[in-house]
């Protein structure tokens, strides 16, 4: 599920928490970082659980329309098919999705909040066409569920909500849009579709792991190889995320032999430009370019494999 890109965000956020906790050990920065990696699939669980809640409301919208005084015609032919559908089906079924739900959830979207949503969107002239078709394929259930998420991504109570259960959605949130409107375009077809979005150990331990590892373990060292390329700066004047992911840098140049050197300037060129200040994008871009040739000089640059491309 996670891409590198994402994981060296959370290692940088799990590097800058060891930085200012002075309680915080190495080993609780692992444990940081392991969270917020195991947070990101539950981020996407939550969601895909609101979406079934939330077309749950369905049922209750045909009760309380039959309780009518007056009913009109649209009251008399509607179904609840935006719950009863071969779509949600397939999620309620799935073992992936029924492991990981929690409590929780109902903490951050009850009922009486999904019913709001639900009322809102039953609104929407997408919706109303929806439910007074004859039939309905597949592909007209695919499409009224990308809908409801397109609808539910632009909805600030939705929104805010997401945002109170997971901090994490500012870091995560395109990740998870995006696998959001692959499950629903591909649940009906692959049951093991959602259990292909776990984050993967290759991605998460065996690079990302070892990446905060090896950063913290040398960090000091690594600080000391910064300097003499630094020209006009002082140490002390350089922002935290900056000198974090210039040391992470560092690591993959020196210790990840698979990853080409132009990657690893590139992604944390464009982290800079996320998460550090206006003029971090060229600092970086420049200090990387200049300890990347005085590693090489040393010889502690080896690449193998994919990390020869440039």
């Amino acid at each position: 599920m996670l891409s590198r890109r994402n994981v060296r965000i959370k290692v940088m956020q799990s590097i800058y928490n060891w930085m200012q906790d002075k309680e915080l050990s190495e080993r609780g920065a692992v444990k940081h970082y392991r969270s917020s990696v195991a947070l990101s699939f539950e981020l996407l669980i939550f969601n895909i659980r609101n979406i079934v809640l939330i077309s749950r409301m369905a049922v209750d919208d045909k009760a309380q329309r039959r309780k009518k005084f007056l009913p009109t015609e649209e009251d008399r032919i509607f179904e609840p098919i935006l719950y009863r559908n071969p779509l949600i089906a397939a999620l309620e079924k799935n073992e992936t999705y029924l492991d990981h739900q929690k409590d929780a959830f109902n903490q951050y979207l009850d009922v009486s909040q999904a019913r709001k949503l639900y009322n809102t969107f039953a609104q929407t002239d997408v919706y109303r066409s929806f439910f007074i078709r004859d039939e309905h394929t597949d592909e007209d259930y695919i499409q009224i569920f990308y809908d409801l998420w397109k609808f539910l991504c632009t909805e600030y109570l939705y929104i805010e909500l997401i945002y109170d259960a997971y901090p994490n959605w500012i870091d995560d949130d395109s990740l998870v849009k995006g696998f959001v409107k692959r499950i629903i375009r591909g649940i009906l077809y692959d049951e093991q579709l959602l259990k292909s979005f776990k984050p993967d150990k290759e991605t998460t331990e065996d690079f990302g792991r070892a990446l905060l590892e090896d950063v913290m373990e040398n960090f000091q060292n690594f600080e000391e190889k910064m300097i003499p390329n630094l020209q006009n700066w002082s140490i002390d004047r350089i922002a935290s995320v900056d000198k974090i992911l210039i040391k992470m840098a560092i690591s993959e140049f020196t210790n990840f032999p698979s990853i080409p050197t132009k990657v690893t300037i590139n992604e944390y060129v464009d982290i800079a430009k996320m998460y550090s200040t206006d003029k971090s994008k060229d600092f970086l871009n420049g200090i990387l370019d200049s300890l990347l040739k005085d590693l090489i000089e040393a010889e502690k640059v080896h690449k193998e494999g994919r990390g020869l491309l440039q």
